[in-house]
């Protein structure tokens, strides 16, 4: 009786291999689910600061544009801080001043825009465009004062800014003519 007893709390004790790879895998199987919802909502939150960060310098436009009765200046204007740092966009026909620089719209700032936002990332291809006299989408017929625009990381642009079928991705604002 008791040689039994003792198989049986031998074979009682601890987990099979097999009971421990399943736990492991389902662990695996939560870990990779909560890093690419955490990635996901990274992502969302900087395309909300670029949403948000587009409006703000596109209403300090809109109140310098007012203020001054006259056009914003344009990146090639003699003594532009920054200069046109975008080359020859194609999407737009025309040159910009771009975030990645760290000298963007700086004629915003101190009295239209206390600190000039920039990209959350500020690449190569995630940065804030400020572009003047400009027809958007290139070819439209749609002249606008001034655009300021950034490419959302999310693929979609659904808010409410200027649409261009060649820029699926990239979110605008600007002042028509």
């Amino acid at each position: 009786m008791k040689i039994i007893h003792k198989l049986r709390k031998k074979n009682q004790a601890g987990f099979s291999l097999i009971e421990l790879l399943i736990v492991i895998g389902i662990i695996g199987i939560l870990a990779a689910y909560i890093v690419i919802n955490n990635n996901r909502s990274k992502i969302q939150s900087r395309d909300a600061r670029r949403l948000s960060d587009i409006r703000e310098i596109f209403n300090s436009l809109q109140v310098f544009y007012t203020d001054t009765e006259s056009f914003p200046p344009d990146c090639s204007d003699p003594g532009y801080s920054g200069g046109c740092d975008g080359i020859d966009i194609p999407e737009v026909g025309i040159n910009s001043d771009t975030s990645l620089d760290g000298d963007f719209v700086s004629f915003l700032s101190p009295t239209y825009l206390g600190t000039i936002p920039k990209d959350p990332l500020n690449t190569g291809t995630l940065h804030y465009d400020y572009f003047t006299n400009v027809e958007y989408p290139a070819g439209s017929g749609d002249f606008y004062l001034f655009l300021v625009g950034a490419t959302l990381e999310d693929g979609t642009n659904s808010q409410g800014g200027i649409v261009n079928a060649a820029l699926p991705d990239y979110y605008v604002l600007g002042e028509k003519q």
